[in-house]
């Protein structure tokens, strides 16, 4: 299904740090949280909705029209990947800063990281931080871009930080931190981070993701080059799909096509990478 994308909002904005979000029935926690970012020194907000039921792009457009909206229609479940890369693709600022819907910034946030910020960085918050504070992230624009940005074939929850940090770090890239002093999560149960995924079970659904990673990365290594879009669409349906039969079992299985192989003799030798993974969520 083809995503219709309209952007609502200020046109020019000089700004330091862009922050970035996204929202699919997560309104309740944006209105906690959006107020805590306006105002920040420096900086720009983009929303992105993504078809959001609560029509979130509406009430943001309203009551901070200073913000840019993002609206990404036709769309019956969330992709956070697409979502993060639609809001990035408007961002003015020359770091990006990707912050979720129930994140919520002390005043004094981006006056505690722009001293900190060194080009050929990107910054989480420090260890041992709570786990939704994990995914607030202050990256280089140009970084970000030579990445190719989130990985868009991923669905439902988890692993797209992963995956896209193991890229920023092969492109060179450290990673380092800030305080997570600075910021704090609204609590909210499971059902929420998932009730617009096409897996609703956030196990399985992380489970699909994260072998997904293991074999993309796998045959990134063997044909020493990052798959392109179509091969990972493949890619992922078939651990999708091998995932979702076994779900129960101790070892998943994959098999990967290769293309033709040298060989020695006349016969037409095919190669394939096997890669065995252990399931979490299984026996």
């Amino acid at each position: 299904m083809e995503i219709s994308v309209t952007v609502d909002g200020p046109s020019e904005i000089v700004a330091d740090i862009s922050f970035i979000t996204t929202c699919m029935g997560r309104l309740e926690h944006l209105q906690q949280s959006l107020p805590t970012w306006v105002g920040q020194s420096g900086t720009e907000i983009v929303m992105v909705d993504f078809s959001c039921p609560e029509k979130s792009g509406d009430w943001v457009s309203q009551a901070h029209p200073e913000v840019n909206v993002v609206r990404c229609g036709n769309e019956p479940h969330f992709r956070l990947a697409y979502a993060r890369n639609a809001g990035a693709a408007v961002a003015k600022g020359r770091w990006l800063c990707f912050v979720d819907a129930d994140v919520l910034l002390a005043p004094e946030f981006t006056a505690a990281v722009k001293p900190i910020l060194q080009d050929n960085h990107f910054y989480r918050a420090e260890q041992g931080a709570p786990e939704d504070l994990l995914g607030t992230v202050l990256i280089p624009r140009g970084a970000f871009e030579a990445a190719g940005g989130y990985d868009e074939v991923l669905e439902g929850w988890g692993a797209e930080d992963t995956d896209l940090y193991l890229r920023l770090q092969k492109n060179g890239l450290r990673q380092d931190s800030f305080s997570s002093l600075s910021l704090a999560a609204i609590p909210h149960g499971d059902e929420l981070r998932t009730e617009h995924a096409v897996i609703r079970d956030r196990k399985l659904g992380w489970n699909v993701n994260r072998l997904y990673l293991e074999a993309k990365f796998s045959l990134w290594r063997v044909v020493g080059k990052e798959p392109d879009l179509e091969t990972r669409r493949s890619l992922y349906a078939l651990v999708r799909s091998v995932v979702l039969a076994g779900a129960d079992q101790a070892e998943v299985r994959v098999e990967l096509a290769l293309g033709r192989a040298p060989s020695v003799t006349p016969a037409d030798v095919q190669q394939s990478l096997v890669l065995v993974l252990r399931n979490p969520s299984g026996r």
